[in-house]
């Protein structure tokens, strides 16, 4: 068996390390192309979309179709600006553990395929990784973000500054490209493409 087939088999076990949250400006800006419908590595209180899937039912693990839903959501996102885009396009949002990034990426194309809908998952840009590979040879998308994201730690947890710049993979049903070549461009820490024309596209829902 290789790398490759063996992530199903593993568990989501975040570390306190895993779960710093992505900022909500660069979930907004991600919002002016896509409906975020579920957030498939998250919690009650970190979650960027309306229904959610935590530890507890593992997304590695369990059916994507079945997941929970967070109370008063809407309400909280709108204070940080972000939300449900009415009409956009549906897709899932992940930022799992990067400890485990490689059994997401996996799960990410196969859930994409079985829910008919674009899964955006946001992770380290480890270039020179096995599981960065793996991803960039599978998504439609990859945009890798100008600056290094300021990621919200859990509470707790001191604030400090993120080491490692990020790469947003966008899986889709089919698997082909869909914004021109497989390597998009550049998205800045509002979530938006730093090409003028680009941004264009993406706002306009092409």
């Amino acid at each position: 068996m290789t790398a490759a087939t063996k992530p199903h088999r593993q568990s989501y076990k975040p570390s306190k390390r895993d779960q710093w949250r992505t900022p909500r400006t660069f979930v907004a800006g991600v919002e002016r192309r896509w409906q975020l419908i579920l957030d498939a590595a998250a919690c009650a209180e970190s979650t960027v979309a309306p229904r959610y899937i935590d530890h507890e039912l593992d997304a590695l693990r369990c059916d994507w179709q079945a997941p929970k839903i967070a109370p008063g959501y809407l309400e909280v996102a709108a204070e940080h600006g972000g939300g449900v885009r009415v009409g956009g396009p549906a897709a899932v949002w992940c930022n799992p553990p990067f400890s485990q990034a490689l059994a997401f990426v996996t799960a990410s194309r196969k859930w994409s395929s079985r829910l008919q809908r674009p899964v955006l998952m946001l992770g380290p840009a480890s270039v020179g990784t096995f599981w960065w590979s793996y991803a960039f040879v599978l998504a439609a998308e990859v945009w890798f973000v100008d600056l290094r994201l300021q990621f919200e730690p859990p509470p707790g947890i001191r604030k400090s500054s993120n080491t490692a710049g990020s790469t947003l993979f966008v899986f889709m049903p089919n698997g082909s490209p869909i914004v021109g070549h497989r390597l998009c461009g550049m998205l800045g820490r509002d979530g938006l493409p730093v090409d003028p024309s680009l941004r264009h596209k993406w706002i306009g829902g092409e």
